[in-house]
Formats: structure tokens, sequence, C-alpha cells
């Protein structure tokens, strides 16, 4: 085995270097108005129902503000049917959704008139908050935060889902029977659910013979909390499974739910993935 010798036998010390901030640079921007308060009604609704929501914003401007012609809107999911109005007058906006954001360009700027915005959309979660910016087209990155004008007045409930534990419901299937022969006619199976509670859920299909063996499990077709998935009577290697009865079992991998009732009792619960019966015909 070689020996690596030195000459001495100092022990030393790794060098150590202190950093130093020689500047600092803040970049300021001024404010597009001096305040600005929001609130959204209704303030309570029932789940995964079509609502139609109100956002009512009261800028509050000085005489130097350069005001504002962007609105960005947090929201749950899709929305249709938007309205907006500036003071007593109805304007129309280009809209644009962005992720998890509705962007609504106003054809003027906005300094001290209130704005309305409406938009149908559903619910998923309890406690949604819907959060407002605001922003100046020729100040691109510039966003303005809109304070609730009250306490939780930007926050919409659904007090339904704090008092039920299902996790999955509005649980659809195309068709009892499914017939892959390449006729075009029930080929595929579509199932679809609505996951609520849960922001990053990971919601599960899996397909079983009458045995209890795993023959097949689908993933999710969407991102949002109306989830699809389809089944062209496939197992797990690709295979057409022979003809019989199979069951379909709706789950999320997380089957775990926390919810706190009106007297503070925390409640842990779990859920009980729903299974019904499908045929395949050849």
């Amino acid at each position: 085995m070689p020996v690596l010798s030195t000459p001495t036998c100092r022990s030393w010390k790794p060098a150590q270097a202190t950093p130093e901030v020689r500047s600092l640079g803040i970049d300021f921007e001024e404010a597009l108005v001096q305040g600005a308060r929001g609130s959204i009604l209704p303030r309570q609704v029932r789940p995964n129902e079509d609502t139609r929501f109100t956002y009512t914003l009261w800028p509050q401007a000085g005489e130097e503000d350069s005001g504002f012609d962007l609105l960005r809107l947090a929201v749950p999911g899709q929305v249709e049917g938007v309205a907006v109005r500036v003071g007593a007058q109805e304007v129309a906006p280009r809209v644009a959704a962005r992720g998890d954001s509705l962007l609504l360009a106003l054809p003027e700027k906005v300094r001290d008139d209130s704005v309305q915005v409406e938009f149908t959309t559903r619910l998923f979660h309890n406690a949604t908050v819907f959060a407002l910016e605001l922003g100046d087209a020729g100040r691109p990155g510039v966003w303005q935060s809109v304070e609730a004008a009250g306490r939780r007045a930007d926050v919409v409930l659904v007090p339904e889902l704090a008092s039920n534990p299902r996790l999955i419901g509005d649980l659809r299937i195309s068709s009892g029977v499914l017939t892959p022969n390449g006729d075009g006619i029930n080929d595929q199976m579509a199932i679809s659910l609505v996951v609520f509670k849960v922001e990053e859920a990971a919601p599960r299909v899996r397909i079983y013979d009458l045995a209890g063996g795993l023959v097949a499990e689908l993933e999710a077709s969407s991102a949002e909390a109306l989830k699809e998935f389809r089944w062209a009577g496939r197992d797990l290697q690709g295979e057409l499974v022979e003809p019989g009865i199979y069951l379909p079992e709706f789950g999320i991998r997380s089957e775990v739910n926390v919810f706190v009732d009106k007297e503070a009792h925390v409640h842990v619960t779990g859920g009980t993935p729903q299974t019904e019966v499908v045929v395949i015909r050849h």
C-alpha cells in the first residue's frame, strides 16, 4: 500500500473567507393608488354548483397617482360570464386565463372609481380566497395588492364541505357496458369525478376483476378539480381483458381528511373508496 509522507506534521485549517457587501441597491416603485379595498359576494355557497360572484373594488387615489388598467384575480378554476363595471358604466375588458388567475385588461385607466367584476364559477374547497391585484400595462411587473374591505371579506365559505368527510363526489360513468371491439360504440369507458377539499389531490381509478386482482390503473387527464379518466378495456400490459365483470375503484391516495367543527373540535376521518360494476363484452 503506498504511503504519503510529509516533512512535517503541522496541523492546518482551511482558509476562511468573509463575504463583504460593498453596495446595496433597492428599486422603489410608486404605488398605483394610495390604497385599495375589496370584497366578494356571496360569502357562502354550495360545493360544485355554478355560482354567480361579484367582486367589488374600492380604490383610493391621490392627485399624483397613475391609476391602474389591469386586474389580476385569483380564481379556483374555470370562469365563465365575466362582466365588468367601472362606476355605473359597463366596460368590455380583454379577458385571459393565466394559470390560477383571471387577467382583465380595462379599456381605460381607473383611479378612484369603484370596479365590479361579475363571474360564474364553482368551488370545491372551503375558505377559498379571492385575492385581487392591480397593475399598469405601461409598468410591467408592478402589481399592487388589494386589501380585504373587512374581516375575511375576500373569503368564500362552503359549509357543507366542513361537515362532510367525503373527498370524492359527482361520480359519473359513461356506460356500464364496455365493448372494445373497434366499432366505435362503447369502445371506451369515460369516468369523471370531483375532488373536494384537497388542493393537490392525486385521485386514482383502479380496475379489478372479481377475484380481486388488479387489472388496470388509470391516470386523470385533467388537472382541474373535475377529473376525467378513460379505460379501453386493456390490462396493465396493454392487452384486452377477457369478457366478464370488472370493478372500478375510486379513491384518493391520501385517504385522510382533517376538519374543525363549530365547537373547535378537530376530526380526522378516512374516506372509503367507491366501487361500481362494469361489464366487459367483446
